[in-house]
């Protein structure tokens, strides 16, 4: 092969953000114009432990959410392609975090057969062992990353709700255990969210579940209490399905918490009336910034065909 730059490897978003400006205002076209442009290199990622860990990071983030554009469910499915290979640099833990952020920014263009495989494949390594017993490993796949593996899971809206109620239950244990850690609050809003941000309504976690979870993270105590309000707000929003929503009278608890968390007004209106998110709240919701001029109608369609 060809002498390797390192330095220009590991500086390729910089580089490409000289040209095109910050990347949190790259729009839509240009976010996929170059997932093409990786896509046709794809082949050649695995070249050393820098290329491997850059392409996975960039890639997902120019196909992110996984949907909103004309081809992007072709997109993630050419993507999904890659699953089965896993990574090349299997010791490097920077390479699996890339690899989650990766299926966690496209999961939304994913299907309920490519989401199911998602969970079952890091299950194993996250769901608690009881003493005295063993969990079998997976092959090929390491406990490394576990925060963005969990942060994976609770982006994957098209899991069947009995699936999102284990993996909330992980999450309330670890937090139990480990503390109000970033990661495990924002899961826990994102698993229990009475209005998704992609999936259908249909396979939200069940309200009595969603009741307990929010009495849970009404009693939690942290040091980031800004943290707090987005687990709430998710767990109590109003959605206008009966079925969903909790009790005005739970919902009247949340929202005095989320004031004495010194909530924004708008968190508080979540949970009182209907609202659209706004853009700042899609954010929070993904993760991260979306594609600039991305606009989010319903569901989307055919994803993962």
């Amino acid at each position: 092969p060809a002498p390797v730059d390192k330095a220009a490897i590991k500086n390729l978003s910089r580089s490409l953000e000289k040209v095109l400006g910050p990347r949190e205002e790259w729009t839509t076209p240009v976010c996929r114009e170059l997932w093409g442009a990786l896509w046709a290199g794809q082949g050649k990622r695995r070249r050393t432990a820098d290329h491997e860990r850059v392409w996975c990071n960039l890639a997902g983030y120019c196909l992110r959410p996984g949907f909103g554009a004309p081809l992007d469910a072709w997109r993630a499915g050419e993507v999904w392609k890659l699953f089965d290979q896993s990574l090349q640099f299997q010791n490097e833990p920077h390479n699996w975090g890339a690899w989650w952020v990766l299926w966690r920014r496209i999961a939304g263009g994913l299907g309920d057969a490519e989401q199911k495989r998602l969970f079952d494949t890091v299950a194993p390594l996250l769901r608690p062992v009881a003493p005295g017993r063993t969990q079998p490993k997976p092959k090929g796949v390491r406990a490394e990353a576990v925060d963005e593996m969990i942060r994976m899971i609770a982006s994957l809206e098209r899991l069947p709700a009995e699936a999102k109620v284990e993996a909330g239950g992980w999450c309330l244990e670890r937090l139990a255990k480990d503390g109000p850690l970033p990661h495990l609050v924002w899961a826990v809003g994102r698993l229990g969210a009475r209005v998704p941000f992609y999936g259908s309504g249909h396979a939200c976690v069940p309200a009595e579940v969603a009741r307990e979870w929010a009495g849970r993270m009404m009693a939690v105590q942290s040091p980031r209490p800004e943290e707090l309000v987005f687990p709430l707000t998710q767990l109590a929003r109003l959605s206008g399905d009966r079925a969903r929503d909790l009790d005005a009278a739970l919902r009247e608890q949340v929202a005095q918490r989320l004031r004495e968390l010194k909530a924004p007004d708008q968190a508080i209106r979540m949970v009182r009336e209907l609202v659209e998110l706004t853009d700042a709240e899609e954010q929070r919701v993904f993760g991260e910034s979306l594609p600039s001029g991305l606009k989010l109608l319903g569901e989307p369609e055919n994803a993962g065909t």
